[in-house]
């Protein structure tokens, strides 16, 4: 049985896409999306702090993998919701 997580990070530049990729995770809404993408004006937010929602399902051992990749990219991320799906 398998548990569904959502991940929430937090971080200024650009977003680490390959997290998507090597975490098998998705963005949970359209605002994560555009979180994502460099604002055509002002390059990625203008310095400014972004808050980016993922979606993964596996074990408690990947999400906190996935915590711990956001870390060594210099975002924040916290768990959450965790639940069985």
């Amino acid at each position: 049985m398998d548990n569904y997580f959502e991940v929430t990070a937090r971080g200024t530049g650009q977003f680490p896409l390959d997290m998507l990729r090597f975490g098998r995770c998705w963005p949970k809404d359209i605002e994560s999306v555009a979180a994502m993408e460099p604002d055509t004006n002002e390059g990625w937010k203008g310095g400014a702090e972004h808050e980016v929602t993922v979606c993964l399902t596996g074990s408690y051992m990947q999400a906190h993998a996935i915590k711990s990749r956001f870390d060594s990219f210099g975002w924040t991320a916290e768990i959450t919701l965790e639940d069985t799906i």
